[in-house]
């Protein structure tokens, strides 16, 4: 399953996604035409004998692990710390540069995650495979959602 972006959602992710369709079929909530078309195709291709673990993408397929998912998370919720850090004060943010949003970012999560360093959160912030990470606005149906 892919999101807007047409970038590959982790099974986390489209759980989530899934979690959101359920309430909203519990609430008797509306669903977007896309919401509805998407629900039709992957019941129409398990009612056909598919794998619903594959249909939804529920399972780290081969080169993903659940523990590459949760260093992603942990990733992203370093990304998007900088992100807002970078912003004005009066965006909201600490109008930071980038390098002492590095460091900032070094101080505040390596404690929790050792992989938390200023070459790291560089690195990171600078690879395109992250560019959705840097946005100081995230929503729950965005990739890597560290929420």
């Amino acid at each position: 399953m892919k999101n807007a972006r047409n970038q590959q959602l982790s099974p986390s992710d489209v759980r989530r996604y899934l979690g959101g369709l359920a309430n909203k079929l519990l609430d008797n909530s509306p669903l977007r035409d896309d919401e509805r078309i998407f629900l039709a195709n992957c019941l129409g291709c398990i009612s056909g004998g598919d794998s619903a673990d594959e249909v939804f993408g529920i399972r780290n397929g081969q080169g993903r692990s659940t523990l590459n998912e949760s260093q992603r998370l942990k990733l992203s919720l370093v990304t998007h710390w900088v992100a807002n850090a970078i912003c004005t004060v009066s965006e909201g943010g600490l109008g930071l540069s980038f390098e002492q949003a590095f460091r900032e970012a070094e101080k505040q999560f390596s404690p929790s995650n050792p992989t938390a360093t200023y070459a790291n959160i560089k690195n990171a912030w600078y690879k395109e495979k992250y560019e959705h990470m840097k946005s100081p606005v995230r929503r729950a149906d965005d990739p890597d959602f560290p929420y």
